[in-house]
């Protein structure tokens, strides 16, 4: 008698241990299972995309929905919530002793929720060079100037040099070169990194831009144009609202200019002056370009103008994106605003003191939290 119980005992303790086994294993698959259907979440069919990760990954940690003793279901939009999927494991399962008192089914079950939290906007690129050379000499980014602070993102799809002291990056500074930062010393960037190529925030052309231009010019020194002033007079120091477009060079070189206003130039911008307040244009579309930001734009390959976009200025405070997408974009002077970006092919920031700010504009996305729910 006595050994009967003792084996009673036995047998339901190894299939215990045993359910208690089968039972870990189908929540560690069914929790991979639903973090990785959470990943889909954001794509274009989140849900049909999401059952399909759910079961290639319940499938690869042992629980194939096409067995017939294993039942995998994969839920999306759990709850009425979009950003939820649920996976569901049961095997129906038999056992190795207790079948012997009647017992003859121990199936397992398990259930995991996934959450997909999209990505929130990070830190917009105040500094963007899409070139891809890995020449340190000649690098797509070059800073010889001193004390300038950048919050934002600097980053560029080639190399970085730092030739001047007492820069302050405050944001993500990223290049794609192996050993791609050249810096001097006596700079700041405690968050610096070498990545993967990343895609400009802006890549404008000229038929972008052209149907929206208000006043179009060949060469335009727009200081010496009347009818771009308030008043009729460069003295005003007001320029009018405009798309101010050149099938050449445009300059401006004025100073204590206001104004709401696009320049864009096939050929070579400059800018020059202390103390000017120039903003885009208003009117200008924000789909599907981005040009409600735009203040700057030259599409010049070198061959036009090596600087497709020349800023000399001193202090002042210049809004929106200076884009120079096929040449280089340069700032120097001193003490100047730029609430905005730089995208261009290479960007060179000379003299220094200037303080770029990207606050609102597009910038890289850090990558969505995937976590299950309790």
């Amino acid at each position: 008698m006595g050994a009967t119980v003792i084996f009673v005992i036995g047998a339901i303790v190894v299939d215990i241990g045993l359910w208690v086994t089968e039972r870990r294993k189908a929540q560690a698959a069914a929790d991979f299972a639903a973090l990785a259907a959470a990943t889909q979440l954001g794509n274009p069919n989140p849900f049909a995309d999401a059952q399909v990760k759910g079961l290639e990954f319940a499938r690869r940690n042992g629980y194939d929905d096409g067995d017939p003793k294993i039942e995998v279901r994969v839920i999306p939009n759990i709850n009425g919530d979009p950003d939820q999927v649920q996976v569901e494991i049961e095997e129906h399962g038999g056992s190795l002793f207790a079948d012997i008192f009647g017992i003859t089914k121990m199936d397992v079950g398990a259930t995991a929720i996934g959450k997909y939290v999209p990505p929130q906007p990070g830190q917009g690129w105040a500094l963007f060079a899409n070139n891809q050379a890995c020449n340190r000499g000649n690098p797509p980014i070059d800073i010889p100037g001193d004390d300038s602070r950048i919050d934002g993102a600097t980053h560029s799809n080639g190399g970085i040099r730092i030739r001047g002291t007492g820069n302050v990056f405050n944001g993500p500074l990223n290049w794609v070169c192996p050993g791609g930062l050249d810096d001097g010393g006596g700079n700041t960037h405690p968050n610096a990194s070498q990545i993967g190529r990343q895609t400009p925030p802006i890549n404008l052309t000229w038929a972008d831009i052209q149907p929206y231009c208000t006043q179009n010019f060949g060469n335009v020194d727009v200081g010496s144009e009347s009818r771009l002033w308030a008043g009729g007079s460069s003295s005003s120091n007001q320029l009018n609202d405009n798309v101010i477009c050149a099938n050449g060079d445009l300059s401006l070189n004025h100073d204590n200019t206001q104004g709401n206003v696009t320049f864009a130039a096939t050929g070579k911008i400059t800018i020059s002056g202390q103390d000017n307040v120039l903003n885009p244009f208003p009117a200008l579309p924000a789909a599907p370009f981005g040009l409600n930001k735009l203040l700057f734009f030259s599409p010049a390959p070198p061959t036009v103008a090596r600087d497709a976009i020349e800023m000399n200025v001193t202090g002042g405070t210049y809004r929106g994106y200076i884009h120079a997408p096929n040449a280089e974009a340069e700032i120097s002077g001193k003490f100047s605003r730029i609430d905005g970006s730089f995208v261009a092919d290479t960007i060179r920031v000379g003299d220094g003191d200037f303080h770029f700010d990207a606050t609102g504009f597009k910038g890289p996305n850090p990558p969505p939290n995937i976590h299950l729910e309790d």
